[in-house]
């Protein structure tokens, strides 16, 4: 603890407490130590001129110095004073000038064995340092100075001189440096380690010296028959295994030992016993130094081999080499691993089957040639590594082996290629890219930057970005970039940018900070596109959210908005209000005979003839179809709105020419008001919608405002569409048929199947009440499709009982004909009621078939292909072309009643009758004529050679039931 306590030294605040403490405490320790020790050697005296055996106080001194520092140079004066007061000096002037004298001899030793101390151990030119600075330089001063002192001083006791005593004195002051300086540097190691490591050597070393000591001197003779030279193997063993710190702790205790017992044998010279200990010490301190260099060397030898094989093992440089008979003798990991074994399995095995395996070229042995590359395997992989050969040579010239160096640069291709694609994307982007420093200075751009901005690369290169700088410092755009980028590394969205003509344009763009691994900021990347396209594609698709894109008035959309918006502005102001519906009469007509083409063409007509004759600032839309909307927001009385719808009629009833022909539509106007019709938007529009059919069922070319009697009836109307609906599900429905006469053999020709319905609450409802509505509704296909299937079902009925209706007339709807499942219906019908295909017989109107004549021509020739007839009902009512009947697949013509009821008094109408008929049977077809109701018509209808007549003179439609009993009793007029 004493030792660890004065080798210590604490780096402590100058002047503290604590420091003068701990100063004052060493220094005390230091000086007990030095004046024991003083003390100690004193007692191993010669009784020749007492002569000490060894002097380790200057060099003990002067170690202390150096580990402790040279403050503490006071405390080594009392022992500095007792050494030439214990030797018999009592001249206080020689005591002190023997003092000065030590002082300053300590003091070079310190100052001349300074780079020893740094050391913990002394390796071969230390120790000889030690040798050449303690026996040439100190001790020769020390005695030297000594000695002269003696004869200077006055009353100091001078001995007689002579070699022998000057050669004593001179080795005393050598072993005190050499044992003291290598004990210092041992106790700087800690007794606790120097045990742990080397403890029981060294109590074995201090045994067997001890029991040698005895042993050859036990006898108390000075002679000891040269055996004291047995004490050689011992240091040699201490030097080797110990090292100096244990040579000179023997050497100490040899001293110790040997200095008492030669001092007891009378006249004994002490130079053999001296210089013995001397001789060990200086073999121990050379031998345990060269073993030091030994060791240290190969202690470094082996760290540097394994710092390079770190190195090496660290680099991903694949490595090996090879002697000159194709073994390999070092192997790096990178290698290693890249074949796919350990480095102890490859070491000492041939390097041939290693390349086999992995694809290398052969290369001859001493060859140094450039790099190439070569493509090895690894497992599935394959890997592009480039390689050379190194040629060893020793420092003899001798080729002794080869170094192989390869490097993958599988990943360097990898990225290099991803580069070059990066680059390429970078150039051929659509997108304008711009790159900044942190500064915002441009670095690179690519070519689509400059297409958009005008911009060459040489411009911008170096300047600031002022692509996006047209945002105002301080706005709300600005303040938000920045707080993203800081906050997210990135900003998305629309900003505007400025070309290099100073035309600003819409720009869509990204910016993205770019920060290193520490996370600094190093780039700005800008990606941006000209937005103008797609602004205008925005804008356009935002004009036609509210817009109608055919006549490009407002949509139902914003009719609604505006309806809303209007209604709650006259509710604030107090004021009236009326919206108009307008739908266009006989534009299905038109529509469908012409086309849609005529017809969209003739709506944009109509829409320009309603701007025209209205005020800017009515609010005009296309509800849909036909059906147009305006809102009139200052419609201060009736007789107002009147001369506006009256106008609005006008102005749409002039001829209208579309692709060169002259067109000629009318409108009928249903007009609500608000307040006095209804309060809100919805019930508003219902008003006028009903308003509007008023007008069509009283004529059309009109309008009507809302009354309560048209709500009455649209009620009355919807109840009768809920009743029609649960009709069907309940059998309300049932046929009559209505016989057919046969004019040329006075006899019945058929029936036609003529659905009533049967209410149980409204009693029997006219198919004048159902029908259309049933059509409006889609309820139309269901009804037709039962009516189909229910006569069919019923003839077979009247077959199998004996009565024989001949044929069965059927009519479809147009639903039931554009739906395109009309052949499949009836061969159903056909198949479940067993009926043949040519007892059926259906009758369709000339406007059916002339809406799309191919697809109608190909759904007849199916039909006739079934074994079907086919009949034209009410012939003459619409606007089909006599050329086209000649093309379709035809029975029968259904001469329209209208031409019948006048005959045969009108002699237009005969005319046209007389005209159906010859045409017909040039045709082919049978001509049935239906509202026959006198016997003159029948009369003039036989006589022009109509085939079939139909009406009240011969039959009403009669139920199934009355049906048998009527045709067996018909009386057909002559």
């Amino acid at each position: 603890m004493c030792s660890q306590l004065i080798l210590t030294r604490l780096p402590l605040k100058s002047g503290s407490m604590t420091e003068n403490n701990n100063y004052w405490r060493t220094g005390w320790l230091l000086c007990g130590g030095l004046l024991l020790l003083t003390l100690l050697t004193n007692s191993l005296n010669y009784p020749v001129a007492s002569l000490r055996f060894i002097c380790p106080v200057n060099g003990v001194a002067a170690a202390f110095l150096l580990v402790l520092g040279y403050r503490f140079w006071p405390f080594l004066l009392p022992a500095l004073l007792l050494v030439p007061m214990l030797n018999g000096q009592a001249s206080l002037l020689f005591v002190a000038g023997k003092s000065v004298i030590s002082l300053g001899v300590i003091f070079l030793a310190a100052h001349l064995f300074s780079p020893l101390v740094s050391r913990r151990r002394l390796r071969l030119a230390g120790a000889l340092r030690l040798l050449f600075l303690s026996g040439l330089v100190l001790a020769v001063l020390t005695v030297s100075l000594s000695s002269l002192l003696h004869f200077l001083t006055p009353g100091s006791q001078h001995a007689p001189f002579s070699g022998y005593k000057l050669f004593s004195a001179w080795m005393a002051e050598v072993l005190g440096y050499l044992f003291a300086l290598p004990l210092v540097l041992l106790l700087r190691k800690g007794w606790r380690a120097v045990w742990r490591e080397r403890g029981i050597e060294l109590c074995i070393a201090l045994l067997v010296s001890v029991v040698g000591v005895w042993l050859l001197y036990r006898t108390q003779k000075v002679d000891a028959g040269g055996w004291h030279f047995l004490f050689f193997p011992v240091m040699i063993w201490v030097a080797l295994r110990l090292g100096q710190g244990g040579v000179a702790l023997i050497s100490l205790v040899l001293a110790v030992l040997l200095g008492p017992i030669f001092a007891q044998v009378p006249g004994a010279e002490a130079l053999p016993p001296q210089l013995l200990v001397l001789n060990l010490a200086v073999t121990g301190l050379l031998l345990a130094a060269l073993s030091e260099e030994e060791t240290s060397t190969t202690r470094e030898i082996s760290s540097e081999r394994h710092t390079l094989n770190a190195i090496l093992n660290a680099l991903p440089t694949h490595i090996f080499l090879e002697n000159i008979e194709g073994n390999l003798v070092y192997v790096n990991r990178a290698f290693a691993r890249l074949a796919g074994r350990s480095a102890d399995e490859l070491t000492h095995s041939s390097s041939v089957p290693v390349r086999e395996k992995l694809g290398l070229p052969a290369i001859p042995p001493g060859t140094t040639g450039e790099d190439f590359e070569c493509t090895v395997n690894v497992g599935s992989d394959s890997r592009t590594l480039v390689c050379n050969n190194l040629a060893l040579y020793d420092t003899q010239g001798k080729h002794y082996g080869d170094c192989f160096i390869a490097t993958d640069i599988t990943d360097r291709l990898v990225s290099e290629q991803q580069l070059r694609l990066a680059a390429q994307v970078f150039e051929s982007a659509s997108e304008g890219i711009v790159m900044t420093d942190a500064r915002g200075k441009i670095n690179a751009v690519n070519p689509a930057f400059s297409r958009i901005t005008g911009f060459a690369a040489e411009e911008a290169m170096g300047k600031t970005c002022n692509t996006f700088r047209y945002i105002e410092k301080g706005t709300s755009m600005k303040r938000e970039i920045h707080s993203s980028l800081a906050r997210d590394g990135m900003w998305q969205g629309e900003l505007p940018g400025r070309r290099k003509n100073g035309e600003v344009y819409p720009a869509w763009g990204s910016l993205c900070a770019v920060r290193d691994e520490d996370g600094r900021l190093t780039h700005y990347v800008a990606v941006f596109s000209d937005f103008t396209a797609r602004k205008e594609v925005e804008d356009r698709l935002q004009f036609l959210a509210k817009r109608d894109p055919l006549t490009l008035l407002h949509n139902r959309t914003a009719l609604q908005e505006k309806l809303d918006k209007a209604l709650v502005s006259a509710e604030q102001r107090h004021e009236r209000l009326a919206l108009f519906f307008i739908d266009l009469d006989r534009f299905k007509v038109i529509n469908d005979s012409l086309g849609h083409a005529f017809g969209d063409e003739l709506l944009q007509v109509i829409a320009l003839r309603l701007r025209f004759c209205l005020k800017e600032h009515d609010f005009i839309a296309r509800f849909g179809g036909d059906e147009f909307t305006v809102i009139i927001e200052d419609a201060v009385n009736d007789e107002a709105v009147t001369m506006i719808a009256e106008r609005i009629i006008s102005e749409i009833a002039r001829p209208c020419i579309v692709r060169g022909q002259e067109l000629f539509v009318t409108c009928s106007i249903g007009i609500s008001r608000y307040p006095n019709d209804a309060m809100d938007a919805t019930a508003l529009m219902r008003m006028a919608d009903m308003a509007m059919y008023r007008a069509k069922e009283q004529g059309k070319n009109t309008f009507r405002f809302h009354a309560n009697d048209i709500s009455d009836q649209v009620s009355a109307r919807n109840q009768l569409e809920g009743h029609l609906r649960s009709a069907l599900a309940r059998n309300q429905f049932v046929l009559y048929f209505q016989p057919l006469y046969d004019l040329a053999g006075e006899d019945y020709y058929g029936v036609e199947a003529l659905v009533r319905w049967h209410h149980p609450e409204l009693g029997m409802v006219p198919p004048a009440s159902f029908i259309p509505l049933a059509e409006e509704s889609g309820l139309i296909e269901a009804l037709g499709t039962w009516v189909i299937h229910e006569a069919c079902r019923q003839i077979r009925e009247w077959l199998d009982v004996g009565i024989d209706p001949r044929q069965v007339s059927v009519n479809l709807s147009p639903r039931q004909f554009k739906r395109g499942k009309l052949v499949d219906t009836i061969q159903r019908a056909l198949d479940n009621a067993g009926l043949p295909p040519e007892r059926l017989t259906l009758e369709i109107t000339e406007s059916i078939i002339m809406q799309n004549p191919d697809e109608a021509r190909e759904i007849l020739s199916e039909l006739r292909d079934m074994g079907v007839r086919v009949a034209i009902d009410d012939f003459g009512s619409g606007y089909s072309s006599l050329a086209y009947l000649k093309l379709f697949p035809l029975d029968t013509l259904k001469i329209d009643r209208a031409f019948i009821s006048p005959l045969p008094d009108d002699s237009d109408s005969a005319a046209i009758v007389e005209a159906i008929v010859a045409m017909s049977r040039k045709l082919k077809l049978t001509v049935v004529a239906e509202g026959v109701e006198t016997a003159e018509q029948s009369t003039f209808l036989r006589g022009i050679g109509c085939d079939i007549a139909q009406g009240y003179l011969y039959s009403r439609p009669l139920s199934a039931e009355m049906l048998p009993s009527a045709l067996q009793t018909l009386d057909f007029p002559t």
